[in-house]
């Protein structure tokens, strides 16, 4: 029993039809243009949620007479290598990279730890909202 995809796949293979390059540039442009879209209105709506968790955070850290900013920025390696930036919430003392290398200068136990681990169990820098957060 032939069904009507096994035509139009016998008519594919024939060249009874043809697909032009441009009708299949269009499709990836359209695609690549509502994919956007999709990711800029879901960012937004993301934001929308996120602000009154960010309110509270800044609060929070201003009640422990924290006033540094709340999002930390940090480089990562994405897709194909491509570097772009990362935004979390802080949840260590501002400048915890100096602090970090200052600790294992101090303390040799801790910059074991460190070396094998690359993280600290009982880190010092990790704020009161940090703990929370986390």
């Amino acid at each position: 029993m032939i069904t009507e995809l096994d035509y139009t796949a016998k008519a594919v293979l024939s060249d009874k039809i043809k697909v032009s390059k441009d009708a299949v540039v269009s499709k990836k442009v359209a695609y690549h243009c509502v994919k956007r879209l999709f990711d800029i209105v879901f960012s937004f709506v993301c934001l929308f949620f996120l602000l009154p968790i960010a309110l509270i955070i800044k609060v929070l850290n201003i009640c422990n007479k924290d006033f540094a900013s709340i999002i930390y920025t940090q480089q990562r390696i994405g897709k194909s290598g491509k570097l772009f930036k990362l935004y979390k919430f802080r949840s260590m003392i501002p400048n915890a990279d100096e602090e970090l290398k200052k600790l294992l200068k101090k303390d040799k136990n801790l910059a074991n730890e460190y070396r094998i681990n690359k993280k600290l169990d009982n880190d010092p820098r990790i704020t009161k909202v940090g703990k929370f957060i986390r």
